[in-house]
């Protein structure tokens, strides 16, 4: 299914202090296919200072209505959301998705959470530096720790205040898109020491201008 944020004005049942699921602006395309929550899409920008499209998060809810929850009140022009049904539609959509925010509802039932933790953690594409939320529905001083020991950067409470949620999300996935454009204005591999395609295409350059002073072929 496809998710609309709703039109400026409307907002969700929880910021109405309503602790159950969110009225939801919703319309089917009678796909069976995990549904996506779509943001308009940025175009990435060329130049290494400038931004690198749109924030990109990953929403894990087993029953959906979380995922709904939080786009309604992320800027569709910032964000690009993806929901995801489960742990395994998770680890699926990460290399496709590339995110710079992994949100998990502690539901899942496919996979156990500190196991998914984990794994995400071990994803070359995750590593230390993607911040991974979990948001839960009852607070366990106990349950707390063991996620942030498996790898959680963050664990909140939901529903509780969505505008916070969103200014700490954005917080926390600028800083890892800012890690993404450094990473892409390197000119050497950082983990062979050698060239990357940046750094040989420069290489290359160089090469060529010095060629060209010499007035050599």
């Amino acid at each position: 299914a496809r998710f609309h944020p709703p039109q400026a004005g409307s907002l969700p049942a929880m910021h109405r202090g309503e602790v159950g699921a969110p009225s939801l602006h919703a319309r089917s395309t009678g796909s069976s296919s995990p549904g996506f929550l779509r943001c308009p899409k940025v175009a990435a920008m060329t130049n290494v200072d400038s931004p690198i499209g749109p924030l990109r998060v990953l929403i894990a809810d087993r029953r959906g209505w979380i995922a709904r929850a939080l786009t309604n009140v992320l800027d569709p022009s910032e964000w690009s959301a993806h929901h995801c049904h489960g742990a395994l539609d998770l680890l699926r959509s990460l290399a496709n998705e590339q995110p710079h925010l992994i949100v998990v509802h502690d539901d899942l039932q496919d996979m156990p959470l500190e196991e998914l933790l984990i794994r995400l953690r071990a994803d070359p594409g995750i590593g230390v530096l993607t911040p991974i939320i979990v948001l839960s529905m009852r607070a366990q001083r106990v349950r707390r720790l063991d996620l942030l020991r498996a790898g959680a950067s963050e664990h909140f409470l939901f529903p509780s205040d969505p505008e916070g949620l969103v200014i700490r999300f954005r917080s926390l996935a600028l800083a890892r898109r800012e890690a993404e454009r450094l990473r892409r204005a390197a000119l050497v591999d950082a983990d062979s020491g050698l060239y990357n395609p940046a750094g040989i295409a420069r290489r290359g350059r160089e090469i060529a201008t010095d060629a060209a002073r010499r007035r050599e072929p």
